[in-house]
């Protein structure tokens, strides 16, 4: 049958022949749970409940705004809902919420939207009222659970199954399943929700002008997500070989909103949404292999922070020079002490003008003639003369000659006060002393990096004693030449 209401009446008409089956003054007209019940509202106070056409029972109530057929009467007020039986107008439940719409389902789920932000989810369980023998006066609460909250408007809606249906006010066709909404078409105008013909796997909805729309939401993609919700992935698996590649993405997304990150990854296709997923299971080498396809900077960074907890080094050493991370690149070079990376790291850092890693590269690695070239060929005299005196004193006098020439066009006099040993050796007198170590100093920096402590002068006093280094001044003499 076909319910129709307006202009103060309503008519039932037979769905077939569209013959006048019943008809009567009206404000507001709602099926009850089958087509043999209906109620309508005259719109004062009384509302008159028909089953097979004749009228069975009328009800007086003050402050309805609304009423709302299905499972059980909504009757709504200005903040409240209530649900009454169609048997007996017995009261259910008082809801405190400000309803829009109420719309139910065959297995007694209902959705309640609210305003215009969100809407609510609920399980209604006839068994616990009927236990109930004193109903309070607001109902019986255990008759109703909520199961969902859902930050969404609804303008119309239908259900399928366990698969809410429905458009909003942002004129978007959605669904919603176990706690995931996901979006079968972005609408261009308002629409409104006909029904859904599961034979022709399609939901229609028509706008103002009566234009019907058909939308496709395949019956193999809802058994598969009911099978996923029950846990039977036995049966899911059944399901998805019929779901098309192109619908698998949003397959997985749902998957995802389950917790199940394992089966979403098999069944996704984006590669980007593969690698979230590869990631969150900490699957590194397919993470690894996804960002390698990708490469882009912030998916190795993605993976850096995951393989940095699970120890792969290798794979973070790369992540880092991927994302040009020097700084990182600089701290794992120094941590494994690898002269081979704090080199790369230096170049790199060089020819970037990241002149603070280079150095402390070059300084780490021992090479300390690199560490007074980056100060000479950033005009840093003094810096080098400084360092020179304290690590390379063989490079003091080439060094210290430079500078003085820089200062001597500012202030000559300045330049004349600083001495160098070859000129002033009674102002270093350990200057031999310091070369001698220098030397030592250098040999053992040839040696691969060491992660202990050495105390510099005990092992050069320990060298000399024993006989294993014998200083040569004439090394220091080729290398100044060199360098020149």
């Amino acid at each position: 049958f076909i319910g129709a209401c307006g202009n103060g009446e309503y008519v039932v008409y037979s769905s077939m022949a569209l013959r006048n089956t019943k008809f009567g003054p009206a404000s507001k007209f709602v099926w009850g749970c089958d087509s043999s019940t209906y109620a309508v509202f005259n719109g004062s106070s009384k509302i008159t409940i028909v089953k097979n056409f004749k009228e069975k029972c009328d009800y007086t109530t003050s402050n309805v705004d609304e009423i709302y057929g299905g499972t059980l009467l909504g009757i709504k007020s200005s903040d409240t809902l209530t649900f009454y039986t169609w048997e007996t107008f017995d009261l259910v439940r008082q809801i405190d919420v400000e309803a829009s719409n109420v719309i139910w389902s065959e297995n007694n789920m209902v959705v309640i939207s609210s305003k215009e932000d969100s809407f609510y989810i609920l399980r209604y369980d006839e068994n616990e009222f009927n236990e109930c023998e004193n109903v309070p006066e607001n109902g019986v609460e255990s008759s109703f659970e909520i199961l969902h909250t859902v930050e969404d408007s609804v303008t119309t809606g239908v259900w399928c199954g366990a698969f809410f249906v429905y458009t909003n006010f942002t004129n978007r066709l959605n669904y919603f399943v176990g706690g995931h909404i996901i979006t079968i078409a972005h609408l261009d105008r308002q629409m409104y929700i006909l029904g859904y013909l599961a034979k022709h796997c399609k939901v229609y909805l028509s706008d103002k002008n009566c234009q019907i729309v058909g939308y496709q939401l395949l019956n193999c993609v809802l058994d598969y997500q009911s099978a996923v919700l029950k846990n039977d992935f036995e049966a899911a698996d059944t399901h998805l070989v019929s779901i098309p590649m192109s619908h698998r993405n949003s397959i997985a997304e749902f998957l995802h909103a389950q917790n199940f990150k394992k089966q979403a990854l098999a069944v996704a296709t984006d590669l980007e949404f593969k690698f979230i997923l590869a990631l969150e299971i900490e699957d590194i080498e397919l993470s690894y292999d996804l960002a390698k396809q990708l490469d882009s900077k912030d998916n190795w960074m993605r993976l850096s922070e995951v393989v940095e907890r699970s120890g792969h080094i290798n794979i973070l050493l790369e992540c880092l020079e991927k994302m040009e991370d020097l700084p990182g690149q600089f701290f794992y070079a120094k941590m494994l002490g690898s002269k081979d990376m704090l080199a790369k790291v230096a170049k790199k850092a060089y020819t970037e003008k990241h002149f603070n890693i280079t150095f402390i590269s070059y300084f780490i690695s021992g090479r300390l003639d690199d560490c007074i070239e980056l100060f000479i060929d950033n005009g840093r005299f003094s810096e080098a003369a400084i360092f020179a005196r304290t690590y390379a004193p063989s490079r003091i006098v080439f060094v210290t000659n430079l500078w003085k020439k820089y200062i001597d066009k500012s202030d000559a006099k300045l330049a004349k006060s600083i001495a160098t040993p070859d000129k002033y050796p009674n102002l270093f007198p350990e200057y031999q002393n310091d070369l001698m170590v220098e030397q030592f100093q250098r040999i053992q920096l040839e040696s691969p990096m060491k992660s202990s402590n050495h105390d510099l002068k005990n092992d050069f006093k320990e060298a000399i004693s024993k006989q294993i280094f014998t200083y040569d001044p004439n090394i220091f003499k080729e290398m100044n030449v060199n360098m020149i």
